[in-house]
């Protein structure tokens, strides 16, 4: 057998009663952060806050303005004040490695070789690299990070390459090794010490250049990578005399012609001539 018993309540007329539902007290406003006990003239007096929100103004009416605090690497999922995070979640790749949810997740992937990590299960395995320019992971191993440059070449250095046995781009003169990061530091400020230096330094200009040592050459920068010497040109029609270089450069020194001594070309004139018939031709050297 159910029964139901009734009650009934005496209110003194000048009392404001309110009942509570699952939000705010019936005919209180709603509040930031949590819920309005107690209201007078629409306006909360009292308020409760919510898990994670606090009233630190203590002013109802605006609710509990307050929430967890701001972690780096994560967000705080738990609080016990706006200050004090007691619980964080992670962001991707980063962790929470001295389990310190105050100061957040603290760490991410690890520095890897020549590039850099965009994957990791831990601060210290990578799982997923992203090398540098002109580096790769030739061994496929996230742990060695991208081990593997450009190639080495006799008297040049690989400057862009498409993998660690094809070179793309290359200048004249060697360095220390065949990457850009292993060169050894080289000077740009003019005077250039060579047409090499011109052409490492930016100069795409094919002119006469003064280098540090005095001497005066003509230096190709506009092709094939830049940083060749232009040692001869032979123009179809003109006669070149009987001893070839050694005239030419001595008919050419006034106007800085390497000081280099070459010795005269076992081809006869009339070579050049029957193969160029209609157009220059210049010799180039890569030697300093």
């Amino acid at each position: 057998m159910k029964i139901a018993v009734l009650a009934s309540f005496l209110v003194a007329p000048s009392a404001s009663v309110k009942f509570l539902t699952n939000s705010s007290a019936v005919g209180c406003p709603r509040v930031k952060g949590g819920v309005c006990t107690t209201c007078s003239n629409d306006e909360c007096t009292a308020v409760a806050c919510a898990e994670n929100s606090f009233d630190i103004d203590v002013n109802a009416s605006n609710g509990c303005e307050a929430g967890c605090p701001s972690v780096d690497g994560g967000t705080c999922t738990a609080c016990s004040s706006p200050e004090e995070c007691t619980q964080v979640q992670c962001a991707e790749n980063m962790f929470d490695a001295d389990g310190q949810a105050r100061n957040g997740c603290e760490e991410g992937c690890p520095a890897v070789k020549n590039g850099q990590c965009i994957e990791c299960t831990s601060p210290s395995e990578c799982t997923t690299i992203s090398c540098d320019a002109n580096f790769f992971d030739f061994d496929a191993s996230s742990a060695t990070g991208c081990e593997a440059g450009c190639p080495a070449l006799p008297g040049r250095t690989c400057v862009a390459c498409s993998d660690p046995n094809t070179c793309t781009q290359s200048v004249c003169g060697t360095a220390a090794a065949a990457t850009p990061s292993s060169a050894p530091a080289e000077s740009c400020d003019e005077p250039f010490t060579d047409c090499a230096n011109a052409a490492r330094c930016g100069s795409t200009e094919d002119n006469w250049y003064t280098f540090k040592d005095g001497t005066k050459r003509y230096c190709l920068n506009s092709v094939d990578g830049g940083g060749w010497t232009l040692l001869l040109h032979l123009r179809a029609g003109n006669e070149c005399p009987n001893d070839r270089f050694k005239d030419i450069q001595a008919a050419d020194s006034s106007t800085g012609n390497p000081t280099k001594a070459f010795e005269p070309l076992d081809i006869d004139d009339g070579t050049f001539y029957n193969i160029l018939p209609l157009h220059d031709f210049g010799f180039r050297s890569d030697a300093d």
